[in-house]
């Protein structure tokens, strides 16, 4: 994007909207900071702070033990 553009279009404006410009600018540079700064949180399952997965997870149940081959 042209930037000199940019700047001429911005010294066009009144005064106060130059000021929303600055402000608009301002949020919109917190939010990619922010994005860049902290890392990705990890989802999924087993993702929940304080929950572990049992060691015998894929253990079978006694109560299928009917079912099973």
């Amino acid at each position: 994007m042209n930037q000199q553009l940019l700047i001429n279009q911005f010294n066009q404006l009144p005064e106060k909207a130059q000021e929303e410009v600055l402000l608009f600018l301002e949020s919109i540079t917190k939010k990619y900071q922010k994005e860049v700064t902290q890392p990705k949180k990890r989802t999924g399952f087993g993702s929940l702070p304080g929950i572990q997965m049992v060691d015998d997870f894929d253990t079978p149940f006694e109560d299928f033990k009917d079912y099973m081959p």
